[in-house]
């Protein structure tokens, strides 16, 4: 029997039992649905949670040994991993009249987003600011500034000490900013940092690091593990892996429902229509004839599954997503049919359907099915 044959002999068995084929669709189409929304919460998880997990900073790794940012770029490279760098705590200390300051470092390339919006505040334009991140300078608060006297243009020691030998190297203060009780007293440039280690290179900086995108936070654990000691929250990652774990669970387990239901349907069906196949077997049906078939009908249950379930779980996916928005803040993602899940879980459904075809398989060449004719 050819392939057009056996879609048109399952198009009328369809038909026939209308009935049994219509609650099979409804079932596997709001299993279908509700794993592709699944599917589509566990694909796309660190982007429904970044927002919340980033805000709580909770994605932050804490690093030492590192001299400059591209260290720990050429580190995280294996994996192609973007970061931010949230802080960075000068090594030495600049000298003032009231005391010693230990202050942050200001990097050019490598800043996030509450760093990039101040500097922006400092600097009127592109000029000055890549003035500030290439020499020797240094921004003060208007509180240290007003402690110590200090103002635009004047010059600052930044600070060597190594037991009884004491030497510095100056930095000129840039620009005073508003003091603030989440910022630091002072901030060195990246271009005062390259100048004190041009003398004193036997110093390193401890940094505050987060991934750019959340599903990283995996990857740069390994990386900067393998590189050396690094802190960073094992709650966070432990919490991030069970949830996905959880779903895909999930999703595996609504497909295994899916094919076991496909199961006992086809298998209802075959009951049903026993002595049509006894009949058609007869006259010259094969088993292979009658498989086709069989699979010809769950492809189309499935076929109008994939369509309807399209639509049905991108509504659960937007009601999933509303409901999310009152926990998480991070992007509303949900705007359409969700590709990528739907395609990955109809790859899993095939694969089901072929396993179930084999199991059919078995059972039409183990039965003579034109013994069905003599049963009662």
């Amino acid at each position: 029997m050819k392939t057009g044959s056996s879609f048109y002999v399952a198009g009328e068995e369809i038909g026939n039992e209308k009935y049994l084929f219509l609650i099979f669709g409804i079932i596997v189409t709001l299993l279908f649905s509700v794993s592709v929304a699944v599917m589509d919460a566990a694909v796309y998880l660190p982007e429904h949670i970044s927002g919340v997990v980033h805000e709580n900073m909770l994605d932050r790794f804490f690093v030492t040994g590192y001299t400059y940012p591209d260290d720990i770029k050429a580190v995280l490279e294996e994996k192609n991993i973007g970061f931010r760098v949230e802080s960075c705590d000068a090594p030495f200390p600049v000298e003032t009249v009231s005391g010693n300051v230990y202050g942050g470092v200001m990097f050019r390339d490598y800043l996030n987003d509450n760093d990039r919006s101040f500097i922006k505040e400092q600097f009127n334009d592109d000029a000055a600011e890549r003035d500030f991140f290439e020499n020797s300078y240094v921004m003060i608060s208007d509180e240290m500034a007003e402690k110590n006297g200090l103002s635009t243009g004047e010059s600052i020691d930044m600070i060597y000490r190594s037991r009884n030998i004491k030497k510095a190297v100056r930095a000129e203060i840039s620009c005073i900013y508003r003091s603030e009780p989440s910022r630091e007293e002072c901030y060195i440039s990246e271009g005062a940092l390259r100048a004190f280690f041009e003398e004193f290179p036997d110093y390193s900086c401890n940094y505050e690091i987060s991934p750019e995108s959340l599903r990283e936070i995996f990857g740069m654990r390994s990386c900067l593990e393998k590189n050396g000691y690094v802190i960073y929250s094992k709650e966070t990652l432990r919490t991030v892996r069970m949830l996905y774990i959880t779903l895909y669970s999930v999703n595996m387990i609504l497909l295994i429902a899916l094919a076991g239901s496909v199961y006992s349907f086809m298998d209802i069906y075959l009951q049903r229509r026993k002595k049509f196949y006894a009949v058609q077997s007869a006259i010259g049906m094969s088993g292979k004839d009658i498989l086709k078939i069989l699979l010809s009908i769950s492809e189309i249950i499935v076929l109008i599954m994939l369509v309807v379930s399209a639509v049905l779980s991108s509504v659960i996916l937007r009601m999933i997503n509303g409901y999310a928005d009152g926990i998480f803040s991070g992007p509303d993602r949900v705007t359409g049919i969700a590709f990528l899940p739907i395609s990955a879980d109809f790859i899993i459904v095939q694969f089901c359907l072929a396993v179930i075809m084999l199991r059919f398989r078995k059972r039409l060449r183990n039965n003579n099915i034109i013994e069905l004719l003599h049963e009662k």
